[in-house]
C-alpha cells in the first residue's frame, strides 16, 4: 500500500519491486488504490473526476505506464479499484467513464 500517492507514477523504483515480485511468481498486479477518495491523495488535494488535467490525465498515462510493463513481465495488470460513493464528485461510475474517455 503507497498511502496517499495520488496519481504518482509508476517509476523505475515501482518497476524493480514489480519485477521482483513477477520473479516469486505473482501474476497480477494492481496500481493505485481508490483514486476517487480524498484520503489516497495528499493531504488537502480534493480529487474529482471533472479534474482531467489534474487528476484524469495522470492516472491514466502512469496506469498505462504499469500496465505495459506488467504486460511485458508476462503478468496481468489489474484496472484502478474505484470506492463506491453517491456523492457526485467520488461517485464510481463518473470516474469509470472519464477513465474511459
Amino acid at each position: 500500500y503507497l498511502g496517499r500517492y495520488g496519481a504518482g507514477p509508476f517509476d523505475a523504483h515501482w518497476q524493480r519491486i514489480t519485477y521482483a515480485f513477477a520473479r516469486a511468481g505473482v501474476k497480477w498486479f494492481e496500481w493505485y488504490n481508490e483514486p476517487n477518495l480524498g484520503v489516497e491523495w495528499q493531504d488537502g488535494f480534493d480529487p474529482d473526476w471533472r479534474n482531467f488535467d489534474g487528476v484524469i490525465v495522470p492516472l491514466m498515462e502512469n496506469w498505462l505506464n504499469f500496465a505495459e510493463f506488467v504486460i511485458s513481465l508476462g503478468c496481468y495488470p489489474g484496472f484502478i479499484p474505484l470506492a463506491e460513493s453517491d456523492d457526485l464528485p467520488y461517485a464510481a461510475v463518473p470516474w469509470m467513464n472519464a477513465f474511459m474517455t
